[in-house]
């Protein structure tokens, strides 16, 4: 996983994922949906770093559901991160957005590392109306696509294919090798999950032209929407 961006507006979450996996070396080994959601309640999650990791909290957020609300899932999930200190060895974090029992849209954070101050590992975190984990372009390339001025008058849903084309455009550090040399990490596609009280819906943004077996090369450049679907 690489990049996700969530915004939560007064009645839904949006939540944009690219679609690249990749090697130590950055090099392509798969292209598909990143995030997850609920079949069955208001929530949905993404995340980046290892990946087994990061579908592990996939099924553990699946097996929760039953509790039968998104209240009770936070909660139990938050006491079950508190407990695994052996998480502390793979590093990953993630946002999850969800609609809460009341019906107010919500984000929640958390990673398993130190690598990010003032937050401590294992913590889930209500980390408010918009929250980013990827790459950080320089304000040059974020300005070449509207950025930041575009978010004001534009929802995530409308601008998040071209926002990640410019965290398509910058290096950034291998979460799960942070040693390794910096690496482009956003490809494959632009995602967008949403999430309302009524449930969860995923629509394709952009896709690029990325190939498994090679690096992410910044320079193909992406085409409109190929599909959508109701989750």
């Amino acid at each position: 996983m690489s990049a996700y961006y969530a915004v939560a507006y007064p009645d839904r979450v949006e939540i944009a994922t690219d679609g690249a996996m990749y090697d130590d070396d950055g090099t392509v080994i798969d292209l598909r949906y990143k995030a997850w959601h609920s079949d069955t309640l208001p929530l949905a999650w993404a995340g980046r770093g290892n990946t087994i990791m990061v579908d592990g909290i996939g099924i553990m957020l699946s097996a929760l559901a039953g509790l039968g609300s998104v209240d009770a899932v936070l909660d139990a999930f938050s006491r079950a991160l508190l407990r695994n200190e052996r998480l502390r060895e793979i590093p990953i974090d993630g946002v999850i957005g969800s609609i809460s029992g009341d019906g107010v849209p919500q984000l929640h954070w958390f990673t398993t590392s130190d690598l990010f101050e003032g937050y401590d590992p294992l913590v889930l975190y209500d980390v408010g109306p918009e929250w980013a984990g990827g790459p950080h372009p320089h304000p040059s390339t974020l300005a070449d696509y509207g950025f930041p001025d575009r978010m004001a008058t534009s929802t995530l849903g409308e601008s998040a294919a071209d926002l990640f084309e410019a965290l398509r455009a910058t290096r950034m550090q291998h979460l799960a090798h942070p040693k390794q040399p910096w690496i482009y990490g956003v490809g494959g596609h632009v995602d967008l999950t949403t999430v309302r009280a009524s449930g969860c819906t995923t629509e394709r943004l952009r896709t690029w032209p990325d190939v498994i077996g090679e690096p992410i090369d910044p320079a193909r450049k992406g085409r409109e929407p190929g599909w959508l679907e109701a989750a």
